[in-house]
């Protein structure tokens, strides 16, 4: 039966395996590169060279989490964030996390968005159960998952907020991101300007950015 809606629904909790994890990336994305078929990733599996995490079940998991989010955006967005500063990597990686899980995604359209353009643009924990209430009245596979899963995926997405320099830590506002604007001209030329939105840049700011990448 859980299968069952699982195959029914488009959410996952499986993002709660890693977060934005860039140094993890960063190590198997050259194999991915070069070869994502099934022997590629069983080594990667297999490698604690590759990547240092002394359980293989949290290796395994990890590993299928990053070729999940590999192959969420072309090939050629992966050459190009090869050559990104630390911080344009974050920002990259939040991008693919967005585009890799629609719950990742609902959270911070419907919910993050909202709130940073609200009177108070603290984040709480609620604001997101009250999303998650909303998805799981429209989805049974949603509905079905324990309190302890729900809990660990909101917790999850805080962190990749955190960062990706969206979430201050310490006062748990929402924020923009401490970057110049030319980092955001890839993904205008990818035709993503709902990113720029998802991190909170005023439609003023987008105009200038989209005028900057023609």
């Amino acid at each position: 039966m859980a299968t069952t809606l699982a195959k029914n629904s488009p959410y996952s909790a499986s993002f709660t395996a890693a977060s934005l994890m860039r140094a993890e990336m960063n190590a198997v994305l050259p194999y991915l590169l070069q070869d994502d078929s099934y022997q590629t990733v069983k080594m990667i599996e297999d490698s604690l060279e590759i990547l240092p995490i002394q359980s293989a079940t949290s290796r395994e998991r990890i590993t299928l989490e990053m070729v999940k989010r590999f192959r969420a955006v072309p090939r050629a967005f992966w050459h190009d964030y090869q050559q990104m500063s630390e911080s344009h990597q974050n920002l990259a990686l939040f991008y693919v996390v967005l585009k890799t899980y629609r719950l990742v995604f609902e959270f911070q359209i419907n919910v993050a968005v909202k709130k940073y353009y609200s009177s108070n643009n603290t984040l709480k924990i609620d604001d997101l159960w009250m999303e998650f209430y909303d998805i799981a009245s429209r989805d049974p596979f949603v509905e079905s998952w324990t309190e302890r899963t729900k809990k660990t995926c909101i917790k999850s997405y805080l962190t990749m907020l955190r960062q990706a320099g969206l979430l201050n830590s310490d006062t748990a506002e929402l924020q923009r991101i401490d970057i110049e604007k030319e980092a955001f001209i890839p993904y205008v030329r990818l035709g993503e300007l709902w990113f720029l939105q998802a991190c909170f840049l005023p439609q003023y700011e987008i105009e200038n950015i989209k005028s900057a990448a023609l």
